[in-house]
């Protein structure tokens, strides 16, 4: 049982069930209920301490792999819960799982998301650069341009705010 054994994963299931759980959770604003439930499927997904990390790449991937969707979902739970530093490291492994399975829409998409978190940190600098990066590499992603022209309109520079 799940509850008498929390350590013990008996389903393969689990770790879907908490991650849907924690998307209904966000429908309710309960971030820290879905940062709960999401942490806990991402502590399911991961391999054991004991047991050696097993590489992205290769012919055969883990039996049960972390999925980058859930650490963007706790990425943005996080954020709207001001944890802005934790959110970025979910997106930046996002970012690297994303990229080490050729999904490059989805790891520009993550690494916008970190932007965000970094400008939520007040690291303004780095969160400019970053979305300079990320509409370099896929100019599709809108956000960042609507990010960039909002950061040039607060620093009054209309022509680049156009």
């Amino acid at each position: 049982d799940f509850r008498r054994n929390p350590g013990k994963t008996l389903y393969v299931e689990y770790p879907d069930a908490l991650a849907k759980r924690a998307l209904a959770k966000e429908e309710l604003k309960e971030w820290e209920g879905a940062v709960e439930d999401y942490s806990r499927a991402i502590s399911l997904w991961r391999p054991p301490p004991s047991t050696p990390d097993k590489p992205l790449r290769g012919n055969a991937p883990p039996s049960r792999e972390m999925n980058p969707l859930v650490l963007n979902f706790r990425g943005n739970a996080l954020s709207q819960l001001g944890r802005y530093r934790e959110a970025l490291a979910d997106y930046r492994e996002a970012t690297d799982i994303f990229l080490t399975y050729g999904e490059l829409r989805e790891a520009s998409l993550s690494k916008a998301n970190g932007a965000l978190a970094m400008y939520g940190d007040q690291r303004f600098d780095e969160a400019e650069t970053t979305m300079k990066a990320v509409i370099r590499k896929d100019p599709g992603v809108t956000d960042m341009h609507v990010a960039l022209a909002a950061i040039y309109w607060n620093q009054g520079d209309v022509g680049r705010a156009e």
